[in-house]
């Protein structure tokens, strides 16, 4: 047990340590907890948004005695959601970590190593659920005013929910690892593992969504029926979930020993299993590809002919993002995939013509449209900016090697320039693939979407250049795989949530107050460059009080 609690605190310290990445002066530490503070009450919108969304749900559900579906839909969604970062997030830990070779030499029983490894992926997963978990479970809370033995079972359930679904992740990694010989490239192995991940994902929604297997009449028994008994639409493929929803809906302690009692079986058939699977495959582990091409002359001359710096800068960030397959995956490929699958449901489901009429009888002509182009285009260009994580993650992505940022003989403000606007070209993809159907399929004038897009521009370079800022407050330097360089990097949530936040605030401004468009638009437009000019001088002030403590 002491080798155990050694191992773990070992490998939180190199995961989630603030390493000092320099010498810390009066104005850094102020700097710091400045933005902590900042920090903590731009994730209050976000946090209030879930807290009360969730109360708001309860109260429509409440007089049909069907609140408990808003636990049972938290339950599932946050299973599958950790079953579905489990995918990228054990490779990094179990498999392509530096330390694994060292770990190796060292007297440790097999155990030792996986557990520990698990525990680290284990409470990386309790930071998350903890985001979602808390402000819907509170505002459930508050709703219901349950008795004390819900929050004894709440505590519980949050402690127990990650494990069975980073245990199944975790099964199909190593056999993966074991079975199939290109799983032991790095590269290839993260390029492909993330489209099978997503697939996977979206096949499990839709196979275990349950509504399927329900006719109007069922649905309607069973609101009718009360007491909760909608939770049984629900299906999901962790066996605990069901007993875990029960015990918490309806304070039942069989039904919460029933879900500990299968956490602990899966657990120990995982510990067991896993001796033999993880280290089959972690042998030789740590091989990457090179496609060892020679350079022609003509290649060699276009590789080197000169041009402004800020766009070769550009250049080198947008093929580093390109060409690294953890990169593409989690920061180039969402800008791309919301987009194409929003297209793609669209397409997938013709026959509900209801929906399409609907759609088309938008009256755009209506005063409060262009109020919501603006407030939707804001939306729109703070969460794809936020989301894509190529700002919040641009210095960290330099690694120990962000020396060389100092060296080269650039102005640093042109490199951080270089860098969001590289966010802000992926961000401007995300914009396209969205516009162009919109325009198609919601018949939209052509100047609601010039509103829309001009705001999402305006948008999406303020959340960019306010992203380069988290992260250079706070870069995570000090890593062992592309994979935690992102992954493990929490700068992008202090953007991503409160995007998620102002955007939902502003839409809702616009619907609830029905502001007159000749205010509301020009308002927001100037607010938003205003805050956008702000933020690019702010970049530049911090920038030159952190990066001289950065080493």
């Amino acid at each position: 047990m002491r080798k155990l609690k050694s191992l773990v605190l070992a490998m939180l310290k190199n995961t989630f340590n603030m390493v000092d990445q320099g010498k810390r002066k009066k104005s850094s530490k102020i700097l710091l907890y400045g933005f902590a503070i900042l920090m903590i009450v731009a994730f209050l919108p976000t946090l209030a948004m879930l807290h009360f969304l969730t109360m708001d749900a309860v109260a429509l559900l409440a007089p049909y005695q069907q609140s408990g579906v808003v636990v049972a839909l938290l339950f599932n969604a946050l299973a599958l959601m950790i079953f579905f970062f489990g995918i990228f997030l054990i490779p990094a830990v179990f498999y392509f970590s530096r330390d694994i070779e060292t770990l190796l030499a060292l007297p440790l029983k097999p155990v030792d190593i996986i557990l520990s490894k698990f525990a680290v992926t284990l409470i990386y997963e309790y930071l998350t659920l903890a985001l979602f978990f808390i402000p819907v479970i509170s505002g459930y809370a508050r709703a219901v005013n349950p008795d004390m033995l819900f929050y004894v079972y709440v505590v519980i359930v949050f402690l127990i929910l990650p494990i069975v679904p980073l245990i199944l992740a975790g099964l199909i990694i190593m056999l993966i690892m074991w079975l199939i010989p290109f799983a032991k490239n790095r590269d290839l192995f993260n390029m492909l593992s993330g489209g099978i991940a997503l697939v996977f994902a979206l096949w499990l929604n839709y196979a275990l969504a349950g509504l399927a297997t329900f006719t109007e009449g069922d649905l309607l028994k069973m609101l009718v029926e009360g007491n909760n008994s909608m939770i049984a639409i629900f299906r999901s493929i962790i066996p605990n979930i069901p007993f875990a929803i029960s015990a918490v809906v309806n304070s039942d302690l069989v039904q919460m020993l029933i879900s500990l009692a299968i956490t602990t079986a899966i657990l120990v058939a995982f510990l067991l299993l896993s001796q033999i699977l993880y280290f089959r495959g972690v042998i030789g582990i740590n091989e990457t590809a090179s496609s060892r091409r020679q350079l022609s002359s003509k290649d060699f001359s276009n590789s080197t002919r000169s041009q402004k710096a800020i766009v070769t800068y550009l250049l080198k960030e947008l093929r580093l993002l390109f060409r690294t397959p953890i990169y593409l995956m989690n920061c180039v490929s969402v800008n791309v995939l919301i987009p194409v699958l929003f297209i793609i449901m669209t397409a997938a489901f013709p026959e509900e013509e209801d929906i399409f009429a609907m759609i088309l009888t938008i009256p755009w002509d209506n005063v409060l449209a262009i109020s919501l182009a603006s407030a939707f285009g804001v939306a729109f260009g703070l969460v794809m900016g936020s989301m894509n994580m190529v700002s919040a993650t641009a210095i960290s992505r330099e690694g120990q090697q962000v020396y060389f940022m100092k060296m080269i003989p650039m102005e640093m403000m042109d490199q951080l320039h270089a860098k969001s606007l590289s966010g802000f070209l992926l961000s401007m993809l995300a914009l396209i693939l969205t516009v162009i159907p919109a325009g198609y399929f919601l018949k939209a004038p052509w100047y609601i979407l010039a509103i829309f897009t001009v705001m999402a521009i305006i948008a999406s370079l303020f959340i960019n250049y306010l992203s380069i800022i988290v992260d250079v407050i706070h870069p995570k330097l000090v890593w062992e795989t592309e994979q935690a360089a992102v992954k493990q990097n929490i700068n992008f949530i202090f953007t991503m949530l409160p995007s998620f936040g102002l955007s939902y605030l502003l839409v809702w401004l616009a619907l609830t107050f029905k502001f007159d468009y000749r205010i509301f638009a020009p308002a927001a437009f100037l607010i938003m460059v205003a805050l956008t000019l702000i933020t690019i001088k702010a970049t530049q002030m911090v920038a030159r009080v952190r990066f001289d403590e950065i080493s």
